[in-house]
């Protein structure tokens, strides 16, 4: 039996990106030394758990794969509003 290998979620100093990555240490995450980089939570490596911290989890699985490590805004994305769309400021 093998152990399921555990995603490792760290914050940057200024609360604005989640990086993910498979190293404990954090040390693989860019500027990993100026990033200020603080561990916030340890995940398995399921899309379900994953999608907590993108909106793209498969994505964030494959970089994980990849490259070792994944970035992430802590922010939500702003979407255009559509004219026509229910609840727009210019809704006719």
């Amino acid at each position: 039996m093998t152990d399921t290998p555990s995603v490792y979620v760290f914050l940057s100093s200024d609360h604005t990106a989640f990086g993910l990555t498979m190293a404990a240490s954090g040390d693989n995450l860019p500027c990993a030394k100026t990033a200020g980089w603080k561990p916030y939570d340890v995940i398995p490596p399921c899309l379900n758990y994953l999608g907590r911290y993108s909106h793209n989890p498969g994505a964030v699985r494959a970089d994980l794969i990849l490259r070792g490590y994944h970035l992430a805004r802590t922010r939500g994305t702003i979407l255009p509003c559509r004219a026509s769309a229910p609840g727009c400021w210019n809704e006719p």
